[in-house]
């Protein structure tokens, strides 16, 4: 039960409206007037103020309160747990612990040097645990920045997560995707106590977006120039990043396939409204003998909620077919904001945004934050239904 709330309190959620709530202006005059930080513990607190910018005091005094409440037990119960964790036999590994939630996102070179063992992201959480020496080291983070309980307490939970896999499997390197972890940048600096290596690896599509700012690995491993430059207005440490491309980009396609579809959607995290807004665009098209499929979102998406809305219409499970194959058997591909555009890009295949579906002021917001796509020669769909009646899937 107590682990329960423990992943409850410190889970992740995203609201993508959020993300476009600020304007690049706004978030760039907030983040100028930081001053260079001086060690990673300032890192991690900038980066901490930046995504609580946009928070009602409030909330804030919320978060605050209960975290100063959670934190004492909270620092009893991860000692204690230490107690109960068992080391692995084998020693010096790098390890991985997202097996099953990022898939092949380690770029090749990085997987041959080290071998990374994967190990479920669930399983670590079932063991957190902190040693009586890692105490010293939370004392100065709340030294440092006094009375900012939900920063310190976050930093203690994922203390606590490196902390179980230390003791479980010694590693060397400590492979990652969390540049948007306000605690990154003091992981790193706890990493380097510990003499292990942090290493971050990109899984997904980046916008301009303070959540991701001031962050500083040992190394920052990312897709293309262009999110190294985005990182970097995002004042991002200057010399962790390497430019590699792994396999879940880079997907090797059979050209002597023929397409089954004249195109396909890539669905991602859209609601009810949109998503039948989206149906009545295909459908639509269907009618215009268009052959069409729309791929699910492995994690975001409701299958049943999809069933319903898009009945009439082929409905591509990503469980069960990889990306690869869906890339293979469409002509092009059809969504706003995803990543499988990007790894469409990077594999020829012929890109379609949908303008059409979206309020224009969300794709203003996009351009406005630095979405890589408008950087590129692509077809809108607004262009391919010019010669239809646009008014009739209103």
């Amino acid at each position: 039960m107590i682990k329960k709330y423990i992943k409850f309190f410190f889970a992740r959620k995203i609201d993508i409206d959020k993300v476009f709530s600020l304007s690049y202006s706004e978030q760039k005059s907030f983040l100028d007037a930081f001053p260079q930080p001086k060690d990673d513990f300032q890192r991690s607190f900038f980066q901490y103020k930046c995504q609580q910018y946009s928070k009602g005091k409030g909330q804030l005094i919320v978060l605050n309160v209960v975290a100063f409440l959670i934190v004492w037990f909270l620092l009893f119960y991860l000692l204690l747990n230490r107690l109960f964790i068992k080391k692995e036999k084998s020693e010096g590994k790098a390890v991985f612990p997202y097996k099953g939630k990022y898939g092949d996102i380690i770029p090749q070179l990085y997987l041959k040097k080290y071998l990374p063992l994967e190990i479920p992201y669930n399983n670590m959480v079932q063991e957190l645990s902190l040693s009586l020496k890692d105490i010293p080291f939370l004392f100065l983070v709340t030294k440092k920045f006094p009375f900012n309980w939900y920063f310190f307490v976050t930093v203690v939970y994922k203390v606590a997560f490196y902390r179980s896999i230390f003791i479980r499997f010694n590693p060397k390197v400590l492979f990652v995707s969390s540049e948007y972890s306000f605690s990154s940048s003091i992981l790193t600096r706890y990493c380097e106590i510990n003499n292990v290596t942090h290493i971050n690896v990109m899984h997904g599509e980046k916008l301009f977006s303070m959540t991701d700012s001031f962050f500083r690995f040992h190394k920052c491993l990312v897709w293309s120039a262009h999110y190294k430059d985005l990182f970097l207005q995002l004042r991002a440490e200057k010399t962790q990043f390497e430019i590699l491309i792994p396999d879940n980009i880079s997907l090797n396609l059979d050209e002597s396939r023929s397409p089954v579809y004249d195109f396909t959607y890539y669905l991602g995290g859209e609601k009810r409204d949109q998503l039948n807004k989206i149906a009545k665009l295909l459908l639509f098209l269907a009618k215009k003998e268009f052959k069409i499929a729309v791929r699910i979102h492995p994690r975001y998406s409701d299958m049943a909620l999809i069933t319903r809305v898009f009945q009439g219409l082929e409905i591509e499970n990503a469980r069960e077919v990889t990306l690869k194959e869906s890339f293979e058997r469409t002509n092009k591909l059809v969504s706003l904001y995803s990543t499988v555009l990007y790894q469409g890009l990077l594999n020829n295949k012929k890109l379609i945004i949908d303008d059409v579906t979206s309020d224009p002021s969300f794709l203003e917001g996009l351009k406005d934050l630095k979405y890589f796509i408008f950087n590129t020669e692509v077809e809108m769909m607004s262009d391919l239904l010019k010669r239809y009646d646009k008014d009739k899937i209103n």
